[in-house]
């Protein structure tokens, strides 16, 4: 296994599953995670991880003989439309002292992922876990020092005459590609893989089943009688870049310490983008029935929002950022940051907006302060500046942990505060629970049994989880990837080594699991084995298994087993 390493913390998009049940859990400093003392972790930074000694060669300078990149893969979510088989186009280079020849790559895939911690963990097991593989393929005869070579390798979902990698029903799968090489003055050995998720909704037709009318070769659609019910919450934020000191005026613009938002508004940006895929996603001709728009709420750093109103009223730029009242120049964002805002505008006009803590604020810091005013300033009033940049009612009384969890004395200040709900990692709960929402006490004040008295009501905050191994992989896309601070040392891995791709993929595996599961739940179900229709328990078995019969609606299992209304030709038993 490779040697891997953690990232920093930070904002992603969170997908909650929800359900009605409520738990209660006890916020007691010495058994939750203090997530304002954890330190943020840079990409790069060996601290915090899972130690693991590398199973591949190195060169005496500690690098590795190859490195492989996967570039794109074919198709990125698999369904009952797509081609029978994945394409993953990548980039193998030499990175080591000398030459390397017979390079060849093998497609490789490991049992489908069965919890969200399997999203993360999945990515760490061992190259023989990866047990359905097809053929190694030769990419280069040789590739000299610093020499690279893109390929393409394909391989079936399923298969029943040639190698697979043996998908036979929706969910999330490990995939790997494994390269092969014989440096120069050593033999032959595995010098690098690149991982990535795969995200099976539905599986096409199997080309390899000899009979096309065999249930085997018949596509296998999801399951979508009992869909998982989602919210979604869209963070827009930034790093705090209005210049120290210097807030602006009617006679003075607004500085900035550098010009980097406005390339991030302007159109291609990540704040384009991310605006952009709100406005896509909630088209008329995309969620007609408004869905979509209706589980959706987006947060918005009130530093941000300040930020880019600014702008749009032009605005400098320091030169040296140190000295804020320095030498500046003009600042080129202006008509960019007014056209984002109208947008935003828009959107906000008809979909749910909450406000994030002021520029990302470590709450357990501002709670351990325990000035008033400044708690007041990082979460009482963020929702004012919201609703009147914007000129809206944004939803109030709900605060996003950026840290991904509370201690008990924070817990304390933001119910003081006003906060009703907090949202935090679901494995920042002590006790775990597997409820969606739980009620936070203090270690002073214990729920008792019964229904919790009106004194134990005014000391509760309501918090509302999110799966934290999901939020870990959402938050490796894109350019800065990073690991939330929260997340279990076993869950940890070094993201620099895996393409942006190759994260991607990661991140639209954790989106997919929830409905994977629950598909792999019916599909249990439906196979679940028959009763018996003689002998001494048949009468049983049939009060038990009140069935009906796919083809008359008729309660079956009445005589011999199948339905009196098809025989003589009892219909199959679903597969």
């Amino acid at each position: 296994m490779r040697a891997r390493k953690v990232a920093a913390a930070a904002l992603t998009t969170f997908v909650l599953a929800v359900a009605p049940s409520v738990g209660t859990a006890a916020l007691v400093p010495t058994q939750l995670p203090d997530a304002a003392a954890q330190p943020d972790s840079s990409v790069g930074d060996s601290s915090g991880t899972t130690s693991a000694v590398p199973d591949t060669p190195m060169t005496q300078d500690g690098n590795p003989f190859l490195t492989l990149s996967i570039e794109t893969v074919a198709p990125s979510t698999v369904t009952t439309s797509s081609d029978p088989f994945v394409t993953v186009r990548a980039t193998v280079t030499n990175t080591g002292d000398r030459r390397v020849d017979d390079v060849s790559v093998r497609m490789q895939a490991a049992a489908a992922v069965d919890t969200t911690a399997g999203l993360r963990t999945s990515l760490t097991l061992e190259q023989d876990r990866f047990d359905r593989f097809g053929e190694f393929v030769t990419v280069a005869d040789s590739l000299e020092e610093d020499e690279s070579r893109q390929f393409d390798m394909s391989m079936q979902l399923r298969s029943t005459t040639e190698p697979s990698l043996g998908i036979e029903a929706p969910g999330v799968y490990p995939l790997l590609l494994n390269v092969n090489g014989t440096p120069e003055y050593g033999g032959t050995a595995r010098l690098d893989d690149a991982r990535f998720l795969l995200p099976v909704v539905g599986l096409p037709r199997n080309p390899g089943e000899m009979d096309p009318t065999a249930p085997g070769a018949m596509p296998l659609p999801p399951n979508t009688r009992n869909p998982v019910a989602m919210t979604v919450l869209w963070p827009l934020a930034d790093i705090p870049r209005l210049a120290a000191g210097i807030p602006g005026s009617v006679d003075e613009r607004v500085r900035l310490i550098d010009d980097e938002l406005a390339g991030e508004l302007a159109t291609g940006g990540r704040l384009d983008t991310l605006l952009k895929a709100v406005e896509f996603a909630t088209q008329p001709g995309l969620d007609p029935d408004g869905r979509l728009a209706s589980s959706l709420c987006i947060g918005l750093d009130p530093d941000l929002l300040v930020t880019v109103s600014n702008m749009t009223r032009g605005y400098l730029v320091v030169d040296n950022p140190a000295d804020p009242a320095g030498a500046t120049r003009e600042g080129t964002g202006s008509e960019a940051a007014s056209q984002w805002l109208s947008r935003l505008e828009t959107i906000a006009s008809s979909t749910c907006v909450t406000a994030m803590p002021f520029a990302q604020t470590d709450l357990g810091a501002v709670a351990d302060i325990g000035n008033p005013t400044l708690l007041s300033s990082a979460v009482s009033a963020p929702a004012d500046i919201v609703d009147g940049i914007l000129g809206i009612t944004s939803t109030r009384g709900f605060t996003w942990s950026t840290t991904g969890g509370v201690d008990a004395d924070t817990a304390d200040a933001l119910r003081s505060a006003g906060t009703g709900t907090v949202l935090v990692a679901d494995n920042s709960i002590s006790p775990p629970t597997s409820a969606p929402t739980s009620l936070l006490v203090s270690s002073e004040t214990q729920p008792s049994e019964t229904q919790p008295s009106e004194t134990q009501q005014t000391e509760t905050l309501a918090a509302t989880h999110y799966d934290a191994a999901t939020a870990a992989a959402l938050a490796g896309v894109g350019d800065g990837p990073s690991t939330p601070a929260l997340t279990p040392s076993e869950q940890r891995f070094d993201l620099a080594t895996d393409s942006r791709t190759a994260r991607l993929q990661d991140a639209l595996g954790g989106c997919e699991l929830p409905c994977a599961r629950r598909h792999r739940s019916a599909r249990a179900h439906r196979h679940r084995r028959r009763p018996r229709s003689t002998g001494p328990r048949a009468e049983t078995n049939r009060r038990r298994f009140c069935r009906r019969c796919p083809r008359c609606c008729v309660p079956a299992w009445r005589r011999r087993g199948h339905c009196p209304s098809c025989l003589p030709n009892p219909p199959r038993a679903p597969r």
